[in-house]
């Protein structure tokens, strides 16, 4: 059989396959339309039927690219990120890209968290973004009481990876988000408990951190990365399922410049997947940015 008459055989047997369907849904042949035409309808994934949606009496369909839809929010149950973050001093071993220049500890359990200022008249509101104990997304606001660590008030985190001041004026000082502790000028002392800084100068976090919320796979579109330092800087995309290690899925060296990373096949990481940029100098010194764009479903 020639592909010519193949192909009209399997469009003979798609009309004839929209016929019965809008047979059986109508209970007749339609008979709405001129010209022989018939309603169309398709099946979707639970086994009900559905039309075509229609602008201006034309099939509505969209020429725009995938990732232009999820930005604009026209697939349902899509979310889109681009996660950015700044070291202001990369260090001679690896560390995360974070506003507090350290490595980075992760919380074990479920934990409340509280927030303070370096400043004591700072009384703004933060907003703080996150995952709870069941690893879904959180969003919670708390308001400063200068130096001493005001409660954010019920809820607990499992991880929180954004936060910004959402008033109407700055903080004079730096803001900590960060597990009970002694303070010392609004300062936890023991840095391993901070899991959040925002700089007074930015007012918002600037941290290459983030997990995959529980029930969702997270797809990495492009990672990039940036340095002023003149020595070479080590850059590592990381990741850890829950319960695993971290395991570097890409690394770049940058001497006094920048790099980024498009995938034609987008990297696909499970639920409750941690998802970092580290960084690293040979000598120390010089400040570092980074991030990765993403979309989850």
């Amino acid at each position: 059989m020639t592909k010519t008459w193949l192909f009209i055989l399997v469009f003979f047997v798609i009309c004839f396959s929209i016929f019965v369907i809008d047979t059986k849904v109508t209970g007749q042949a339609n008979t709405r339309y001129s010209h022989n035409l018939v309603q169309v309808l398709f099946i979707d994934e639970d086994g009900d039927l559905y039309g075509v949606k229609q602008a201006d009496n034309k099939m509505r369909v969209s020429a725009m690219p995938y990732l232009y839809d999820l930005a604009e929010g026209n697939i349902a149950n899509h979310s889109v990120l681009d996660k950015f973050g700044r070291d202001p001093t990369i260090a001679t071993t690896d560390e995360e890209m974070w506003d507090q220049s350290q490595s980075y500890t992760y919380l074990t359990s479920a934990a409340t968290l509280y927030a303070s200022s370096s400043e004591g008249a700072d009384d703004q509101e933060i907003t703080v973004f996150g995952l709870d104990a069941n690893y879904d997304n959180q969003t919670a606001t708390v308001t400063l009481t200068g130096q001493s660590q005001a409660e954010i008030i019920g809820v607990t985190w499992i991880r929180v990876f954004r936060a910004y001041n959402s008033d109407s004026s700055d903080t004079t000082g730096d803001v900590y988000i960060a597990e009970t502790d002694d303070l010392t000028g609004g300062v936890p002392d023991a840095a391993a408990k901070i899991k959040i800084k925002i700089l007074k100068e930015n007012q918002q976090t600037l941290m290459s951190i983030w997990t995959v919320p529980a029930g969702k796979t997270a797809f990495i579109v492009a990672w990039y990365g940036s340095t002023n330092a003149k020595k070479i800087t080590t850059f590592k995309f990381k990741s850890r399922e829950n319960g695993k290690v971290f395991r570097t899925q890409r690394t770049k060296d940058i001497q006094e410049g920048s790099y980024t990373q498009k995938f034609v096949m987008p990297l696909s990481f499970p639920e409750k997947t941690d998802l970092v940029i580290t960084s690293m100098t040979v000598a120390g010194g010089g400040a570092g940015s980074s991030g990765f764009s993403l979309w989850y479903e």
